[in-house]
């Protein structure tokens, strides 16, 4: 059975006084009134928990401010800025190369057909869902009721459009064929079990992301597949936890898409403008010195085996 929480309410002044009585020091009760207004206790505690020294007494380390933890909350804020940015450019990027890849050797509407998925169950999990999202527009645009018995299914390409990132996801890794998957992999010059593991784990921060979660001092709750044999693996950090090895996956899909971006750059910037502790972020303490971060990924075509290794 479940059991009611002993917590009462608490306004902001009484909040501010009970950080206080912690050793947290507040200069601007005002400016700590409205950000417990507008941001919330709740979310902001997230941010002073590494601060407390006693988590059995709740007190804070000396010296500790209201204005280390808004420092913090900011610079994650703009740590998701920079996610959203690299992540679309990516879900766009990998909705055109499925279809296209898709289209290429199964038709545009071959998908409709359960003859060419991979796993038959999935396929048809996977329609079900699909019809039930193109039921959801259709009533949109005509303000009615969503139906799920869709007359006419459209070309892979607007699908794919339609479907969210994890639905995306999950077509890549149970419907569409082996052949499939191999070729759009290989647009990425990463082996198609690797691509499987990052779209997945993608696909989680882009929820976190979305629903403005945070990112920093987080464990990562989908650790991406290291790739064995490829160029990147000196870059990334296996065991990691934290959002490190997400970094490096979002700047080498961004270099094959964007070879001009500048998202490495106002990384490093944002880290070290506001001063935070890289190993809340799961980086190592050499990862500015480690290939992804030097400078864009160049390949050569004849070294293909090496860089698709699982």
């Amino acid at each position: 059975m479940s059991v009611a929480s002993d917590k009462r309410y608490m306004g902001r002044i009484e909040l501010v006084e009970l950080l206080k009585s912690r050793g947290m020091i507040i200069d601007d009760d005002e400016a700590a009134h409205h950000a417990l207004t507008h941001i919330g206790f709740h979310r902001l505690r997230a941010y002073w928990i590494p601060l407390v020294d006693d988590p059995s007494t709740k007190r804070f380390r000396p010296r500790t401010t209201f204005g280390d933890v808004l420092r913090l909350y900011e610079f994650d804020r703009r740590l998701r800025i920079l996610f959203v940015e690299a992540i679309e450019a990516i879900e766009i990027s990998f909705r055109a190369t499925m279809s296209r890849e898709y289209a290429r050797s199964h038709q545009p509407n071959g998908y409709v057909s359960e003859a060419g998925a991979s796993n038959r169950e999935r396929w048809t999990s996977a329609m079900n869902q699909l019809k039930a999202e193109l039921g959801k527009v259709t009533a949109a645009a005509h303000g009615g009721r969503a139906d799920n018995q869709v007359s006419e299914l459209p070309p892979i390409w607007t699908t794919f459009e339609m479907l969210s990132f994890g639905s995306l996801s999950y077509w890549f890794s149970h419907v569409l064929p082996p052949e499939v998957r191999q070729r759009v992999a290989r647009c990425y010059h990463v082996h198609q079990e690797v691509l499987t593991s990052w779209l997945h784990h993608l696909s989680v921060v882009r929820n976190i992301v979305a629903h403005h979660g945070r990112l920093w001092n987080r464990r990562a709750l989908f650790l991406p597949k290291i790739p064995k044999r490829h160029d990147l693996q000196k870059s990334l950090a296996p065991g990691s936890v934290g959002l490190y090895n997400t970094c490096v996956i979002l700047q080498y899909l961004l270099d094959q898409i964007q070879p001009d971006n500048s998202w490495r750059d106002r990384l490093y910037n944002l880290i070290c403008s506001y001063e935070v502790d890289h190993t809340l972020l799961g980086f190592p303490d050499d990862w500015r010195n480690r290939d992804i971060w030097r400078c864009a990924f160049a390949f050569d075509p004849l070294s293909r085996s090496k860089r698709e290794g699982v």
